[in-house]
């Protein structure tokens, strides 16, 4: 009998998340809960998840695929006695997969921007309106409370 041969099941993953995305696997799983932090984490980074336009919130998605795959695939290497095909001197072509996955990652988070984005808080008449909801039997005027200021008797002794 020949030697049990170890799948990475990579194939098999990645034909779920290419047809119905992340939502596709099990979010109880450590795996998912970590990857949904760290997509967290990078929307955070990224300004906010509120403040993304379609188009990086499409490459977040992505950045998020890219990671789960290599994760998944970074996992499996791991676990292996050797990365060399010792008969044909070669190394393992889920080798050269993964690089192709880290480089695209690389280049997706480039897209995104590599520095910090500060927090979106909207513009300023979405701000504008939302001060004058904070107060609508004013119709828009802001209340000026005078408790604090000291009357004429106590700047002239001053």
């Amino acid at each position: 009998m020949g030697k049990r041969v170890q799948r990475h099941g990579l194939k098999g993953l990645m034909a779920r998340v290419s047809t119905r995305g992340l939502v596709a696997l099990d979010a109880r799983s450590a795996g998912m809960q970590a990857l949904r932090r760290w997509r967290q984490e990078l929307e955070q980074d990224l300004g906010g998840a509120e403040g993304l336009s379609a188009q990086k919130r499409t490459i977040v998605e992505l950045v998020c695929r890219q990671r789960l795959l290599l994760d998944h695939i970074d996992g499996w290497l791991m676990t292996q006695d050797q990365l060399m095909n010792k008969k044909r001197r070669s190394l393992y072509p889920i080798l050269s997969q993964r690089n192709t996955l880290v480089n695209t990652l690389t280049y997706l988070l480039k897209e995104l921007g590599l520095e910090k984005q500060p927090k979106y808080v909207g513009s300023l008449d979405q701000y504008l309106e939302g001060a004058t909801n904070e107060h609508p039997a004013n119709d828009g005027e802001r209340e000026v409370v005078l408790e604090d200021v000291p009357d004429e008797e106590a700047i002239r002794e001053g």
